[in-house]
């Protein structure tokens, strides 16, 4: 392991004012492990950071995946991730590594498959839980929020998902932008335009779906040979997201993907989209309908731009599509022209200083 962990599983023995804690203006934080279970339903441990104000009874805990990233070094517990701006205001802060970070690094990451982080997430908070009470800094309200952008919302819409179900602890609100929750239209029209708005995650795509789901695909049939080429450099790890984006580029998906990729019908890439159906939390494309019965009763702030180059809208149509059609009313809207991906994130960090 690259450093020390805080053990989640042992309070007792945690201090503080130990070496573990990092601190940063009015909070401190501290990575840290627990156990869950990996894609095939065997035990893990897992790793992820906590943060806590550095003085007093916190407000409430939120409940943070993370957003999409390429290198460990962007793992929650091995920085301070963007989202950390949360953890300066009273609150502590849960931020969970998923499969493939951390102390799983030598693991492939299984991408978007939202289901499974969400469990992970939901394991952190499960062990943290005690840890807190056992450390007398359990937060004032027993419900917690949960934020979450682009790949980090589709985990926090899974996340409260669950919860409901569970009854684990209420959660007050849920705040999710910009989120992949269609996978497999997300491949679908990423097809039909030829156009990929950052490359970086159609390796993170493929080889996640393929690692989640143990399908044995051979890169050399789904990538283009200049791609197969590039593999290493983007699987390795030791590239963050803007590198790896600029390595990659954006442009024509036929520069990335073989004739064989672009065909859901067949062979491989056949056996990948059954992969992005099941990963999918709702998909209505191409005459396909698949929703789940959930009726979210908590709140929900739900944002996406319409002029999203990443995440394509239609994600979020889908999810309102679902919503509505299950009944929900407790779903707030947020949908309009705010930019890139990137902007509209600027964006969400700017509501949730405001809401929170």
């Amino acid at each position: 392991m690259a450093r020390d962990y805080l053990d989640l599983t042992k309070a007792l023995s945690v201090s503080l004012t130990d070496k573990l804690w990092e601190r940063k203006g009015h909070a401190q934080a501290a990575a840290c492990t627990y156990r869950s279970i990996d894609q095939f339903g065997d035990s893990i441990t897992l790793s992820g950071k906590i943060f806590i104000p550095k003085e007093g009874k916190a407000e409430r805990i939120i409940l943070c995946p993370h957003f999409t990233i390429t290198a460990n070094s962007e793992a929650p517990s091995e920085c301070w991730p963007p989202e950390s701006f949360l953890a300066q205001k009273n609150y502590i802060l849960l931020m969970p590594d998923y499969i493939g970070y951390g102390v799983t690094a030598s693991r492939v990451h299984p991408y978007l498959q939202a289901q499974l982080a969400a469990q992970n997430s939901i394991d952190m908070l499960r062990a943290a839980m005690p840890f807190l009470l056992e450390l007398n800094r359990y937060p004032q309200a027993d419900s917690i929020y949960i934020v979450g952008f682009s790949q980090g919302a589709a985990v926090a819409i899974a996340a409260l998902q669950q919860l409901e179900q569970s009854g684990l602890c209420p959660v007050k609100k849920c705040f999710a932008s910009s989120g992949p929750y269609d996978v497999a239209a997300t491949y679908d029209l990423c097809v039909e335009r030829n156009h990929i708005g950052m490359a970086f995650v159609i390796p993170a795509f493929v080889m996640g779906t393929d690692a989640a789901y143990n399908l044995h695909i051979h890169p050399d049939s789904i990538f283009t040979p200049w791609m197969c080429k590039r593999l290493d450099y983007v699987l390795s790890k030791k590239h963050s997201v803007v590198p790896t984006s600029i390595y990659l580029g954006r442009g024509k998906l036929t520069k990335y993907l073989s004739p064989a990729g672009m065909d859901k019908s067949r062979g491989e890439q056949k056996k990948l989209y059954e992969g992005y159906l099941r990963s999918s939390l709702v998909h209505i494309y191409g005459g396909d309908t698949i929703f789940s019965s959930w009726t979210p009763h908590t709140p929900i702030y739900l944002m996406h731009s319409t002029e999203d180059d990443l995440v394509d809208f239609a994600c979020s149509e889908h999810l309102k599509a679902m919503f509505v059609h299950n009944g929900a009313t407790s779903v707030e809207y947020d949908f309009g022209p705010y930019g890139g991906h990137i902007r509209s994130m600027l964006r969400f960090f700017r509501k949730l200083d405001n809401m929170l």
